[in-house]
């Protein structure tokens, strides 16, 4: 039986009420004349297309019943977030670690053959995924923010199945300071 994690309701409804209201705020500045017309571009259409799909992200995830992780028999089963990977299976699993980020914390997923994983998601969550991996070195990401129990005790239940521990200790992962917003897109 699947061992299932789903997320929290309460931060999730306030990302909804705070996305939905930056939404309305980035569309008011759009249709502003006093602004310059780059300003209202990027502020207003660029922040409302932004916060209008967090909106979305945080409207669906709030009103499904699905499992934000799932820990069972082939392997773990990740619904977190838009970057979302699908099934990861135990024996693709290197190693597992809590990384802090920005003073958030996430369950950082080393793999063998990312690419296998990356080319299963859509081309901007392998963006982001890419991104993730060459600025903090984990292509997998679990955000701690969207699911309902502390990450030490998601890896208790992972390392039950897994078959060898994990790092809990959280790790601080600060970006690399020399990657350009090229080297981050190529």
């Amino acid at each position: 039986m699947d061992f299932e994690i789903h997320p929290n309701r309460r931060k999730l409804a306030w990302m909804t009420v705070f996305s939905f209201l930056f939404t309305v705020t980035c569309f008011f500045v759009a249709v502003d004349q006093d602004l310059n017309v780059f300003k209202r571009a990027v502020l207003g259409f660029g922040g409302g297309l932004f916060f209008g799909v967090c909106f979305y992200f945080a409207l669906v995830k709030l009103v499904s019943k699905t499992a934000s992780l799932s820990i069972g028999e082939d392997g773990i089963r990740d619904n977190t977030s838009m970057l979302q990977v699908g099934l990861i299976l135990w024996e693709d699993i290197v190693s597992i670690q809590i990384v802090e980020i920005s003073k958030q914390h996430f369950l950082g997923v080393e793999v063998r053959e990312a690419e296998k994983y990356l080319c299963a998601m859509n081309p901007l969550a392998r963006l982001a995924a890419n991104i993730n991996k060459k600025m903090y070195g984990y292509a997998i990401l679990f955000p701690q923010s969207l699911i309902a129990i502390p990450l030490t005790e998601v890896i208790i239940h992972i390392e039950q199945r897994l078959g060898f521990a994990a790092t809990r200790n959280p790790v601080k992962v600060n970006p690399h300071p020399a990657l350009t917003v090229l080297e981050l897109l190529l």
